[in-house]
């Protein structure tokens, strides 16, 4: 549970796996947001884990504010938070061991069940379920590609393709972005891929760059952060979006409880997408059985991979 055993446990996790290896990673405890100045982090955070060799420092009198990026406090303040932003471990950290060093044809499940994870290894997609109370729409086309949903007229400045629920996007799993992208279309969709849409490459699409160019700066921007592409498949099921915490229940975490409830419902036989959806259902329940603790914000999985996916093909690990 300390930061050096884990990282080395990581690192024989993924060593010496071969193609057709099938890997499972299962977390559950403390997850944090730290300030980065990554340009891989449009927030301004590094999601992280938490070990137990951590040290969190004592509330600042009068202040319950984290210390900034490049803080000034002196070695011996004991409020300053630099010794537990160094302890804790980076979802960039993440990715480099379990992605980076991932055979290819090898797969690897990670279900990490703690706050701010929905991005915790800095995986390319992401799929955030729908709100039980929001209507579907239909999908008009179920097999557009990257490229027509690029050029097609309807998605125009958009990199969004396939759509289940209320978002599917690549970047930062964050589903307050749904009513800022309220010109796009969410769809009942099949696959999980889509490149990552950020304003800047709107912007492109509207210039009229074509699919090649906007898909090398994709590349380049990922490849200034340190991150790589893919080789091997990662999937993480998380417990919350970015900027969101997650509440334990009595007898465990709470995305590991609704994983396997709904898991063993379907005996065994359910797909991604059926899975997620039913798992943020749980969710709901559980937060407004909590009543007056109750979050009064949507709290709800979040499922993300690096590389393209079928949502309705079966769970397994």
């Amino acid at each position: 549970v300390y930061r050096d055993n884990i990282i080395a446990h990581l690192e024989w996790l993924v060593k010496d796996c071969q193609p057709g290896d099938l890997l499972l990673l299962h977390y559950s405890g403390h997850g944090y947001q730290r300030p980065t100045r990554s340009p891989t982090e449009d927030d301004g955070f590094d999601e992280t884990i938490i070990p137990a060799d951590c040290p969190y420092p004592p509330p600042r009198p009068g202040s319950d504010e984290d210390c900034p990026v490049g803080c000034k406090c002196l070695k011996e303040d004991e409020h300053c938070w630099r010794p537990a932003y160094s302890a804790m471990i980076r979802d960039n950290e993440l990715r480099s061991i379990l992605v980076d060093k991932l055979a290819e044809g090898a797969r690897l499940v990670a279900i990490f069940d703690s706050c701010h994870s929905g991005s915790i290894v800095d995986l390319e997609y992401h799929y955030i379920p729908p709100d039980p109370h929001q209507k579907r729409t239909k999908l008009r086309n179920p097999r557009f590609s990257i490229t027509e949903s690029v050029q097609n007229k309807n998605h125009s400045g958009t990199l969004a393709m396939m759509f289940h629920g209320s978002m599917m996007v690549a970047g930062p799993a964050f589903p307050e972005a749904r009513t800022e992208r309220e010109d796009i279309d969410y769809h009942n969709g099949e696959f999980c891929a889509s490149p990552i849409e950020d304003p800047q490459l709107r912007r492109a699409t509207s210039a009229g760059k074509s699919v090649q160019e906007i898909l090398t700066e994709h590349r380049e921007k990922f490849k200034l952060g340190g991150l790589s592409y893919p080789r091997g498949q990662v999937i993480t099921i998380s417990a919350a979006s970015d900027p969101k915490e997650v509440f334990e229940l009595p007898k465990g975490g709470l995305l590991t409880d609704s994983l396997i409830t709904v898991v063993k419902k379907h005996n065994y036989n359910v797909t991604w997408c059926k899975l997620i959806d039913e798992m943020a259902l749980l969710f709901a329940v559980r937060n407004q059985q909590r009543e007056d603790e109750a979050y009064d914000y949507p709290v709800h999985p979040v499922l993300s991979t690096n590389k393209s996916m079928r949502l309705r093909s079966d769970f397994h690990l």
